[in-house]
């Protein structure tokens, strides 16, 4: 997902954050250990999203990335303590992490199915 970390180049990341029915998004553009913000904007929930229903939410974040022209840029996301579950996984090792990304995606899938 990120090229590299720790002062060299990452590249374009969106910061998202839901804020009640708002949700906040920051593009920024990481190079030399440093962020350069490029847009900064918020999106409102609508009324009749439920914010419970992890489906409906995601539709909605996918639908207000295209319309912003964000799609396929890498996310950063925060998550309320109290929303977040945690679960270990335990996986074979492995040294190619497209694969590990797959066998994670397949464990949450699972555990949240």
């Amino acid at each position: 997902m990120f090229k590299r970390f720790a002062g060299h180049k990452v590249g374009r990341v969106c910061a998202l954050d839901f804020d009640g029915r708002r949700l906040r998004l920051a593009l920024a553009d990481i190079a030399g250990g440093r962020a350069r913000i490029e847009r900064l904007t918020t999106v409102d929930m609508p009324d009749d999203l439920d914010d419970t229903d992890a489906a409906a939410v995601g539709v909605f974040l996918g639908g207000a990335m295209g319309r912003l022209g964000l799609a396929g840029v890498p996310v950063l996301m925060s998550v309320p303590r109290a929303k977040a579950i945690f679960r270990p996984l335990v996986l074979p090792p492995t040294a190619d992490d497209s694969e590990l990304a797959n066998m994670v995606h397949f464990q949450a899938q699972k555990e949240l199915t």
